[in-house]
This record gives structure tokens, C-alpha cells and sequence, in this order.
């Protein structure tokens, strides 16, 4: 690759190595020297951000974002997230200022489709399952989606994230509750006190409490990832 010359350079085709980590700095590269050539599609100091942004160059990737909301259409920022982005930035330089080292006490490699099984919850008492197609929508059909369900300790409770009948507000958490037949109920979407614009991902139930029940769950948003407990009640 490096020895194209840089007349050639055509941004779209070396965006997809952007996501591929080990080629992050190549493409950084040539997308650099492209957005210097006269006449550049502003889109590409979107891409420009992107590459800065995962190799953890946040200020430069703020400033190359910038650049693009300020010159984009209307229709290239409903299509680009870039407030978001440059939230993300700013609170990745937040977590990076605050770092801690980690004492690794048993490494194993598990595949994406089990990993959950390497949690023990002998003392929750819960299990954790892979989504049936019964629980899935259209929309998470469409998206692939597979959510890891946690059933709660009484066999009672279901907790899942979904894209329900659309994705306007991203994934959110929902639960189902079994019926004195022993079918599942209809999925409820547990509202605004848990789910937000952003994605929610891996609900944990906790415990019944007289106010209602604890659920720990994944926040994906601008902290890139938070994990937050949350009553929701009344306790059924």
C-alpha cells in the first residue's frame, strides 16, 4: 500500500480498514495526506476523526470532527453522529487521565457466542441463556441481534435488550414475566428509568426489594461503557 502514489488516493476505499485495529496507522496516513489535496470530500475528515479517534488521538480527532460538522450538510450529520463522537472523546481523555493497573487472576479465550458461561452465579442463583426466536422483533431479526437473557432465580422474570418494533432509541432492556400457564408474556419495554437514546445492553436482576426489584445494567453511550443499578418497581 504505501507505494501508491498519492495522486491514487481515493478516501472511501481505505475506510474499511478503519475498523481493522493493526491497520489503524497505515490508513492514518493516507487519509492525512489525502485531506491536504485540493478539492477533498469534506466527509473524509470525518474518516479522518474516525482513524484518530481509535488510535486515541482525541484532540486531533475532536478538531478533524469539527471540521466536518462545520462544513457538512444537514444530511451528512443525521447520517454521522459526530456530537456523539466528540463526546466520546472527551470522555475517553477523562478515563485515560484516570487509569489503574489490573492483576489478571485466570485467563481463558472464549468464543463471542458463549463467553456468559464463564460467569458463575451459583450464589445469584440466576442463568444466563442465548434469546430465542421467540423473543426476537423483526427489526432485531433484520440487525442480527442475538441478547444474552438473564433468567431470574425464580424462573419467574426474563431481562433482555432489544431493538423493539424499531431502533429510534437504540437497544433497550426489557422483561417478561411468566404466565400461571407457564407460556412467557409479551416483552415490556422497562422505560425511561432504565432506557435511553443511547444503547442498554446485559441486564443483571439483583434482588427483590419492598420497593420494587435491582437491576444492574450496561449503559453504552458517551462513557463508551457504565454500568449502573437501578430499582425498578413495584416487585412482582
Amino acid at each position: 500500500m504505501r507505494t501508491m502514489p498519492t495522486h491514487t488516493f481515493n478516501i472511501p476505499n481505505y475506510l474499511a480498514f478503519i475498523p481493522r485495529i493493526p491497520t489503524i496507522i497505515i490508513v492514518l496516513d493516507y487519509i492525512e495526506t489525502a485531506v491536504k489535496q485540493a478539492g477533498v470530500d469534506n466527509l473524509a475528515y470525518f474518516y479522518l476523526g474516525r482513524a484518530y479517534h481509535l488510535n486515541y488521538r482525541f484532540d486531533d480527532a475532536i478538531r478533524a470532527y469539527q471540521h466536518f460538522k462545520q462544513n457538512a450538510s444537514s444530511s451528512d450529520l443525521k447520517k454521522h453522529s459526530v456530537d456523539r463522537l466528540i463526546e466520546m472523546c472527551n470522555n475517553g481523555k477523562q478515563l485515560l487521565g484516570n487509569l489503574h493497573d489490573l492483576d489478571v487472576l485466570r485467563k481463558k479465550e472464549l468464543g463471542s457466542s458463549d463467553y456468559y458461561q464463564a460467569y458463575d452465579l451459583s450464589e445469584n442463583g440466576g442463568t444466563l441463556l442465548t434469546e430465542p426466536d421467540e423473543f426476537k422483533t423483526k427489526t432485531d431479526k433484520k440487525k442480527d441481534l442475538t441478547s444474552i437473557i438473564y433468567l431470574s432465580p425464580d424462573r419467574t422474570k426474563l431481562f433482555f435488550a432489544s431493538y423493539g418494533d424499531d431502533d429510534k432509541n437504540g437497544k433497550d432492556i426489557y422483561v417478561a414475566y411468566r404466565l400461571p400457564n407457564g407460556a412467557w408474556g409479551r416483552p415490556t419495554n422497562l422505560g425511561t428509568v432504565i432506557n435511553t437514546s443511547y444503547d442498554e445492553d446485559y441486564p443483571f436482576y439483583d434482588a427483590p426489594v419492598p420497593w420494587g426489584i435491582i437491576v444492574w445494567v450496561v449503559m453504552i453511550f458517551s462513557n463508551l461503557f457504565t454500568t449502573l443499578q437501578i430499582t425498578v418497581g413495584p416487585s412482582r
